[in-house]
């Protein structure tokens, strides 16, 4: 950042730094420095993306979900899960146990030769999973034409935009993640960013409750299964306040 830039914000003062950090989504806590430092890191950051954070810019939610297909992972989740998905598969070495001869297979390990029908379970295996393969790509293929047949209108029932895919969404996540929600009510952190405007106040304010709930009780509730999802739920809103 030009020394011209920075002499701008120290000009600022913390309730206009914050307001800016604010609008940025990034946190507003800390020194007069540290909030000047913070904005001129979000103002270069793009231009020195490394060649892997510069696909993450580019790079659609399709050819995220085709590029997993193709290594047979999961395709669920959010932009930032699939390609930390791609970045772990592609550091995970392939399983040698598909170059290998049933008679290799079976001597890889001790407890398969106590198994006489060793063979046919491991055929059946691979055929049960190729069908869970093939009806996995089968419902692909259904919901995109559920999506294509069926779009959802622009708009909810009572006029105003879908929450889950607005904007709104992640920059509540981040402004309760910095504990914006306890400083204002529902009804004045509405007024702090144009796209939470676009709500009914009610119905924002609702949002507001759902997701400092969310956050506060995710490390207790969430079930042993959800447990990574919840994680990577959590870590992706620290990513983005950090």
């Amino acid at each position: 950042m030009s020394s011209k830039k920075k002499n701008t914000l120290e000009s600022l003062t913390v309730v206009q730094l914050k307001s800016q950090l604010q609008q940025k989504g990034l946190p507003v806590t800390g020194k007069k420095s540290e909030l000047i430092e913070r904005l001129n890191h979000a103002a270069t950051g793009k231009k020195n993306l490394t060649p892997l954070q510069q696909d993450k810019e580019k790079v659609t939610i399709e050819q995220l979900k085709h590029l997993l297909r193709k290594k047979g992972l999961p395709v669920t989740g959010r932009k930032a899960e699939l390609i930390e998905r791609l970045k772990i598969g592609s550091k995970t070495k392939a399983s040698p146990i598909h170059a290998m001869s049933m008679e290799q297979i079976r001597a890889s390990d001790e407890r398969y030769k106590q198994y006489p029908n060793f063979p046919k379970y491991y055929k059946d295996l691979k055929e049960r999973v190729a069908l869970e393969k093939e009806r996995v790509r089968l419902d692909d293929i259904l919901v995109k034409m559920h999506l294509r047949d069926c779009p959802r209108p622009a708009l909810a029932n009572r006029g105003y935009p879908h929450w889950n895919t607005h904007a709104a969404k992640k920059l509540l996540e981040v402004d309760v993640s910095n504990k914006l929600h306890k400083e204002k009510k529902p009804q004045e952190l509405q007024k702090t960013r144009s796209e939470y405007r676009e709500f009914p106040k009610d119905v924002f304010a609702k949002r507001v409750n759902q997701e400092a709930a969310k956050q506060r009780s995710a490390r207790f509730w969430a079930d042993k299964r959800n447990k990574k999802g919840m994680k990577r739920y959590l870590q992706d809103i620290a990513n983005r306040s950090d």
